[in-house]
């Protein structure tokens, strides 16, 4: 090649495009994964990224972040929550750790509610009210129910319609029993009281991690520094939650 062309090649090289900085979220529409990946957004943002955020079910999350199709997600429940999705896509993905920890989940009731253990839900005739059946949590809990030799029937829906169904109860004076987690804003509000589980189902110790693409650490790697360094506390979540709501 003459040095003139090698010169133009050179030009045209410096004269690409810029490298896309457009990061993509993945989350499922639970009120701590909306807070949290609002939260990680903002900080992206401040440092000059587009933030594009993909709503999602759960195992589309694993697979969006397991494929490249999205960058990260935040809302990852390990070891034992969201295991099922872990068995299939963590060899294909990065972990970098958990942002949050300190988190429960279970069957909860009213505080006012005679039930003390998922084994008198043997006398509740009434349906378990749960979120989207793709939920690590619905899977459990359907484990929980085998275990318990349980015949109550589980309700699926979003997080927002189990907070409504589970409102509607309260202040009808209804027995209710749904499926939780906390940090979460209703669990607070309506006083709710997690059912005691003798069998130990439902995990203890869990904890919500980051999860990256294989690829995004090399090319974008100040995003990858700044989801890796993403931590915060349940009363965090919790204040972020209320924030977000004024």
């Amino acid at each position: 090649m003459s040095k003139w062309l090698l010169a133009c090649a050179l030009l045209l090289a410096g004269c690409s495009a810029p490298k896309d900085n457009t990061i993509k979220l993945a989350y499922v529409q639970w009120s701590s994964a909306v807070a949290a990946t609002e939260q990680v957004k903002k900080r992206l943002e401040a440092a000059g990224f587009t933030v594009k955020l993909v709503p999602v079910t759960t195992g589309a999350m694993w697979a969006g972040v397991a494929s490249g199709s999205v960058d990260a997600t935040v809302s990852a429940w390990l070891p034992q929550t969201q295991a099922q999705y872990a068995k299939l896509y963590l060899a294909k993905v990065e972990d970098v750790g958990p942002n949050l920890e300190g988190v429960k989940l279970g069957l909860a009731v009213p505080q006012d509610s005679p039930l003390q253990s998922i084994t008198d839900l043997k006398s509740f005739s009434g349906p378990i009210l749960g979120i989207d059946p793709g939920a690590g949590l619905m899977t459990l809990t359907k484990m929980a129910m085998g275990a318990y030799g349980l015949g109550n029937k589980l309700l699926p829906g979003s997080g927002p319609a189990m907070g409504y169904l589970l409102k509607r109860a309260v202040k009808e004076g209804r027995p209710v029993v749904v499926t939780a987690w906390w940090p979460h804003l209703i669990v607070e509000e309506l006083n709710l009281r997690f059912l005691d589980d003798p069998k130990g189902i439902y995990p203890q110790g869990e904890s919500v991690h980051t999860l990256v693409s294989r690829s995004l650490k090399e090319q974008h790697p100040k995003a990858y520094a700044i989801l890796k360094g993403f931590h915060w506390t349940p009363r965090q979540v919790l204040d972020a939650m209320r924030a977000a709501r004024q």
